[in-house]
């Protein structure tokens, strides 16, 4: 980057600007690895990092950016493994982790503003000190900031009763390429929501919320997809108030077996792997398992229906210890990531009478 550049960056942003190699590295991929041929097409070594404090701040790089041509990338925490945070031309990459200020929580309205670099679980636990919680949130919700899952859009946990992410919010407050301050509603969040950061970069965000109760999980195993699928379609027509839904098919449960041994083989502190010997553990085909989840002051109503359900689909309930596993590894879907280098993370929407495989 121009030595002129730098000075004026540096005299902005202080020590909240870096042009080290060694902090350009890692903010040149997320948690997934691209594969080679791609890499070798993109300059995803940014020139530049600056962490803004303030939508001034956010205003003056753009406007920076603009006058003299230089790619920008919003960063938040990078945690989807999709690629949307990677700087592909060089240029600046905005990290946004100090702008973490959760601004409003209005009980009555039922929403709260905060600003883009919130994480998650952070508001989580600040909602849940007043009696209310986040209607969904991202699998990476230890990590993940507010405004990087707006940015990035899809669904996470809560989707099954409250939609994709962009349904559930009340206004958002971007920078435009130009510079400009503009707060969206309704259809105008189209114009940001799914669009990675392409068409300006989200300051603060205006979220809807619930009031907080127990999410109460159940696990069953099925003998098969088909009556997986069924009972899920039997679940919905007869719309019990489930908050959570979710599966995973005997490949992805042997793949998480995987991983967890190979981590189990790991030293407990700094060093290399145990030595492994001998051929890969040979782990036998598992069913198909399904979370459940619902909210505890639907139980009387969700519960006996979504038992007689699981049992007439030919489902197994899990124990206690299982179910509480299950529930804690909500938050870990990518930890597959340590048997290899080739994950790419996925999402897929299909139609709920599409998965009646009994029509």
């Amino acid at each position: 980057m121009n030595k002129n550049y730098q000075k004026a960056l540096e005299v902005r942003f202080g020590d909240r600007v870096s042009f080290e190699k060694t902090e350009r590295l890692v903010y040149s991929h997320d948690t997934a690895s691209l594969p080679r041929m791609v890499k070798q097409t993109l300059k995803t070594i940014p020139d530049a990092i600056v962490q803004p404090l303030n939508t001034d701040d956010v205003v003056f790089v753009t406007k920076f950016s603009r006058e003299h041509n230089i790619p920008l990338t919003p960063r938040g925490a990078a945690s989807s493994g999709w690629g949307g945070a990677i700087p592909t031309r060089g240029g600046i990459v905005v990290d946004f982790s100090y702008m973490r200020r959760i601004l409003d929580i209005d009980k009555a309205k039922r929403t709260t503003r905060v600003e883009a670099g919130v994480i998650w679980k952070n508001l989580e636990y600040a909602l849940n000190k007043q009696g209310l919680a986040l209607r969904l949130y991202p699998s990476s919700a230890l990590s993940a900031t507010v405004g990087g899952w707006v940015a990035e859009g899809g669904g996470g946990i809560g989707s099954y009763e409250y939609g994709k992410i962009n349904q559930n919010i009340e206004s958002i407050t971007m920078v435009t390429p130009e510079g400009e301050i503009k707060t969206l509603q309704g259809e105008e969040m189209d114009l940001v929501t799914d669009a990675e950061g392409i068409t300006g970069m989200i300051v603060e965000v205006s979220v809807k919320i619930r009031p907080a109760d127990r999410d109460v999980p159940v696990v069953a195993s099925f003998p098969g997809v088909k009556q997986l699928l069924q009972a899920f379609y039997q679940i919905n027509q007869m719309q019990l108030p489930l908050w959570h839904m979710s599966f995973a098919n005997g490949g992805f449960i042997n793949k998480q077996r995987q991983s967890e041994i190979a981590a189990a083989k790991i030293k407990p502190h700094w060093g290399e792997p145990e030595e492994q010997t001998g051929e890969p553990e040979q782990l036998e085909a598992a069913c198909c398992r399904a979370l459940f989840v619902y909210p505890q002051s639907s139980e009387g109503t969700a519960k006996p229906a979504l038992l007689k359900t699981i049992a007439e689909n030919h489902g197994t309930l899990a124990g206690e210890a299982e179910t509480i596993k299950e529930w804690e590894d909500r938050f870990y879907p990518i930890r597959l990531k340590r048997l290899g280098p080739s994950l790419i993370s996925s999402e897929a929407i299909v139609a709920v009478p599409v998965l009646n495989l009994g029509q």
